[in-house]
């Protein structure tokens, strides 16, 4: 809102207020794009699709044919993979009893 309207602190507005000046945004914008579940822009799709094209027709005409290229799209479009849980422990025995259990076993 803040680079179409100014607003920088949207809370401080009418909730009409607010879902009017939101309505009124382009289908680019960060807000109408979060709301729809899009993580790129039409034009952004359409370079990362001509970029993956490219990279399989520059491998098809190299006489070299190494792995797949990784597609662009798929990069920018597939969830981050979450990431291990973080294990905290309340003394070192804790820790050296569940190291032993797991490296013992």
């Amino acid at each position: 809102m803040a680079s179409e309207y100014g607003v920088f602190d949207y809370e401080s507005l009418k909730p009409t207020l607010a879902a009017t000046l939101t309505a009124g945004l382009p289908r680019t914008s960060r807000v109408k794009m979060q709301m729809s579940g899009q993580k790129l822009t039409i034009d952004q799709t359409l370079l990362a699709l001509i970029l993956d094209d490219l990279n399989l027709m520059m491998r098809s005409r190299s006489k070299r044919h190494g792995s797949k290229p990784k597609s662009a799209y798929k990069l920018l479009t597939e969830e981050p993979k979450p990431k291990d849980e973080l294990m905290t422990f309340k003394d070192i025995e804790s820790f050296e009893e569940w190291y032993r259990s797991k490296h013992n076993a």
